[in-house]
């Protein structure tokens, strides 16, 4: 009969960037001992109770565990290819290797998809459609897209956010200078969040950046406006 392991606590892990700021991961890790190796692997949740029952469930038996721990290691191999094939590559150039630009083959699925887990598919294709509307309908963020990926920084990200909020659009119309979109976040929210989802299995997934220059980049919340009738209602996205 199987035995029972001791699964270890989850918790959040700090991070020290370059210029010495602390940031916190928004998901659960856990960190265990194999063949005599420290291991820490994300849980990709970021509510503890759910992490914590996704770890036990692992830990149960030892058939739940070398099933986690061979998925871990094929993970780690195909890391290890990654590393290589993308080494010294642009942003742009690593999004078409690791197949961003169709939802299909969105690596965030397909690895969702070999651990026996869900990903939306509407996730996924909307995170394709914003990068290609983006980086390949248009040249305006060739100055981020080019860029050797390792090298992008913090700043980086801050001055993409920027330009993004600038040039946000809502039902195809644009919301900056227009008093009526003014304050709506439109487009931008799906933007960002496809840009932290690609940033995040870069640092967090396939290791091969140092940082998370999207790390900390925050949507701003829905704001309120006026309407004709003096009543204020919520913008939606």
């Amino acid at each position: 009969m199987a035995r029972r392991r001791k699964a270890p606590q989850v918790k959040r892990r700090e991070h020290r960037q370059r210029n010495g700021e602390i940031i916190t991961d928004s998901k659960y890790s856990f960190r265990f001992t194999y063949n005599g190796k420290r291991v820490t692997r994300s849980t990709d949740f970021t509510n503890k109770r759910e992490a914590q029952a996704y770890v036990d469930k692992i830990f149960a038996s030892d058939d739940n565990f070398e099933k986690f721990i061979s998925n871990t290691f094929k993970d780690q191999q195909d890391e290890k290819l990654h590393d290589t094939d993308n080494h010294g590559k642009t942003f742009l150039e690593v999004l078409k290797n690791q197949g961003w630009l169709e939802w299909k083959t969105n690596p965030k699925l397909t690895s969702q998809q070999k651990q026996g887990r869900y990903y939306g598919v509407l996730q996924a294709k909307k995170i394709s459609n914003a990068l290609i509307k983006m980086f390949i309908s248009t040249s305006s963020y060739d100055f981020f897209s080019k860029k050797n990926l390792q090298l992008i920084t913090r700043n980086d990200a801050h001055n993409l956010s920027d330009q993004l909020w600038k040039n946000r659009t809502c039902k195809g119309v644009l919301c900056e200078g227009n008093p009526e979109l003014k304050e709506t976040i439109g487009n931008y929210k799906i933007n960002i969040n496809s840009l932290k989802s690609f940033f995040t299995f870069c640092y967090d997934e396939v290791k091969i950046i140092e940082t998370n220059p999207f790390q900390g980049i925050k949507i701003p919340q829905k704001k309120t406006m006026t309407t004709n009738n003096g009543w204020t209602k919520a913008n939606s996205d």
